[in-house]
């Protein structure tokens, strides 16, 4: 009986472990839709917000184009000295 059991077990190891990845791939899934829906309502709610409230949007340019132009500054040498086929 107990040959029986551990045979069955052996044979089901496969889609057992099938069935939990479809599991965690379907509550990444809902995380990331949640995710999603609560970045498109603040992309939505914060500049709505910010000029009810009087403070206006170019404030906010400046400090985001500094800090994109010294990001692409800092990391350009890494993007593009990489060599073709990723990292090993």
């Amino acid at each position: 009986m107990d040959k029986n059991i551990d045979g069955l077990l052996s044979r089901l190891d496969d889609e057992i472990d099938k069935k939990c990845f479809e599991i965690k791939q379907r509550s990444r899934n809902r995380r990331l839709q949640s995710v999603f829906v609560i970045v498109c309502a603040l992309f939505i709610l914060v500049p709505v917000l910010l000029v009810l409230t009087g403070i206006s949007l170019w404030i906010f340019c400046g400090p985001a184009i500094l800090f994109f132009v010294i990001g692409f500054c800092a990391l350009s040498p890494l993007i593009f000295s990489r060599q073709p086929g990723g990292m090993e």
